[in-house]
């Protein structure tokens, strides 16, 4: 545990954004698992969520409140929200948000500063997707081109997960 709080709260110099990313993900991983409890003699729960919407705002969520039902209701009631988080980077698309959300760390940190960029692909400059990986693929859709985590540069949500509990499984879904 002491690991999980070292990596999620280093002591590098931080902007206060990411510093409290860090600590919703620290009670996201720590806080809710407990919270969610049914007895002391029960196991933490065996499934942690974590949802990016991109323009889905407090107030959407409040009015609409009374059309959520199961899950979302639940995450509604007992899960954390941050109604005024704001991101600390200049660029606000999806996957370097998403990504500062998932490891607490800013874009020039993680890797992923856009959602595409040119990178250096045997000895040309080319146009690539932040998160392309021509060694995946994409489970349904095989002549689509694959998506990995594998540019970015530091860990995060599903790392921690996975050193704290070997058996623990993680999935990322997403669109682009």
């Amino acid at each position: 545990m002491n690991d999980l709080l070292d990596v999620i709260l280093n002591r590098q110099r931080t902007s206060a954004v990411v510093r409290i990313v860090r600590w919703g993900v620290l009670g996201i991983t720590v806080v809710l698992p407990l919270a969610c409890r049914s007895s002391p003699e029960s196991a933490p729960p065996r499934l942690i969520v974590m949802i990016a919407v991109d323009q889905l705002s407090t107030e959407m969520l409040q009015r609409y409140e009374s059309a959520l039902t199961h899950g979302f209701r639940r995450l509604g009631e007992e899960g954390a929200s941050f109604p005024r988080a704001t991101v600390n980077h200049a660029i606000t698309v999806s996957a370097p948000g998403h990504v500062t959300l998932a490891t607490g760390r800013d874009p020039r940190n993680h890797g992923i500063v856009d959602a595409a960029f040119y990178q250096l692909m045997e000895g040309r400059w080319r146009f690539t997707d932040s998160v392309s990986d021509d060694e995946e693929g994409i489970l349904g859709v095989p002549d689509f081109p694959g998506v990995s985590p594998r540019k970015i540069l530091s860990s995060g949500l599903a790392e921690w997960v996975l050193d704290a509990d070997t058996d623990a499984r993680f999935v990322a879904v997403g669109t682009g």
